[in-house]
């Protein structure tokens, strides 16, 4: 089985997702527009649940709604979640950790429900 690991870094490749939902993330005062795919293929094969991003545009354009599938192509990246400094509560340090994600989604087309 595919998983980010055994992807090259920056090198395209064809996905199919379902579109689940739209959604906000980040403080009040900076808030960032997200879309969730979710049943995420690799050569047909389950690759992730789901995944987050928040690269709309493309999404936009073909008016993606929730439960439209969708192919397209993207590059795995990594990125770092999470925040350096002292939690609120617990005074306890945080630290980033890094993670993997889809990014520079071209192509994006809707495909016809599977029956």
């Amino acid at each position: 089985m595919k998983n980010f690991a055994t992807l090259t870094k920056g090198e395209m490749y064809e996905f199919e997702a379902t579109v689940d939902k739209y959604g906000w993330s980040g403080p009040v005062y900076k808030r960032t527009k997200n879309l969730c795919l979710k049943n995420i293929l690799l050569d047909g094969k389950l690759f992730e649940s789901h995944m987050w991003t928040s690269e709309l545009h493309p999404f936009i354009e073909i008016n993606a709604r929730r439960g439209d599938n969708v192919k397209f192509y993207a590059s795995p990246d990594v990125y770092y979640k999470g925040y350096e400094g002292w939690a609120n509560k617990g005074r306890l340090p945080k630290e980033k950790k890094a993670d993997y994600h889809l990014t520079n989604f071209n192509g994006v087309r809707k495909i016809p429900k599977k029956k």
